[in-house]
């Protein structure tokens, strides 16, 4: 038997090594992303497969560097460009050939900022226990409640050269109200770690949203505790140096994503 192949993206990005993605599918695998280089920057086109539905996204400083869909079931693609300037999009089903898209949050960067190619989105795929699914049906009874009531598929960790910022996007939401995000006036729904000392080049989440993990060019991989609520600096739980110092390129909790058992041992 033969296997047939049908292009879906014909771009000829420039040949070299990307720290972030330039070609991202949603967990529906109906919706696409990919990053477009232009002279003024980059751009992001996304597209529905099905219906062939179209969105360009523009006016980013500089080049995109990183892209990445949320996991749940909502259609939502988190951007960075080399400035480090955070954007984060939900598309629906629009009329005629375009897709509708909702700005939902915004961080745009002081002019003092230089373009970095050290820029990584990472949301945190979140695999939920059975308590908090039957709590999230019925209304909260207290703040311990309403705090679990949180979606935390829209916790993100956006990383600048070695330091990375914990952003819980529907807390934020909830406190604030408004897109725009600023670090210096956010009390709550943030966190800044600044613990490496060269770039970080990937991260990734405990799936029961409690953890972080960072790994960096410094050949350290670290581990954080993850508690939106508390506006003290996470804490480090652990660190580990895999390869006598060698710098390290990928990090990923082992967890079965598609049959979800939260009393599985995490692995990375």
């Amino acid at each position: 038997s033969k296997v047939k192949f049908k292009p879906i993206v014909n771009f000829d990005w420039v040949p070299k090594y990307y720290h972030g993605n330039l070609v991202v599918g949603h967990v529906n695998q109906i919706y696409l992303a990919y990053v477009l280089t232009c002279k003024t920057g980059g751009n992001v086109r996304v597209t529905n497969r099905k219906t062939s539905q179209r969105a360009l996204l523009k006016n980013f400083s500089g080049a995109v560097v990183d892209i990445s869909f949320v996991t749940s079931d909502r259609v939502i693609l988190g951007i960075v460009d080399a400035i480090g300037n955070l954007f984060v999009y939900e598309f629906f089903e629009g009329t005629g050939e375009k897709l509708t898209e909702k700005l939902l949050a915004n961080c745009l960067r002081p002019a003092t900022w230089q373009p970095a190619v050290y820029h990584r989105l990472v949301w945190c795929s979140f695999i939920g226990d059975d308590d908090k699914s039957q709590m999230s049906s019925s209304s909260p009874q207290n703040d311990d409640e309403a705090d679990n009531l949180l979606d935390d598929s829209l916790m993100l960790i956006l990383t600048h050269n070695e330091l990375a910022e914990l952003w819980h996007l529907d807390l934020l939401n909830r406190i604030y109200g408004n897109t725009q995000l600023n670090p210096d006036e956010t009390k709550s729904g943030y966190y800044l770690i600044n613990s490496h000392t060269k770039p970080i080049i990937d991260a990734a989440f405990s799936p029961d949203a409690t953890a972080v993990a960072t790994a960096s060019l410094d050949g350290m991989v670290k581990f954080f505790q993850v508690n939106m609520s508390d506006s003290n600096i996470p804490k480090c739980l652990h660190h580990w140096m895999p390869h006598d110092g060698r710098p390290i390129s990928f990090i990923y909790f082992l967890d079965d994503h598609k049959n979800k058992n939260p009393e599985l041992v995490h692995i990375i």
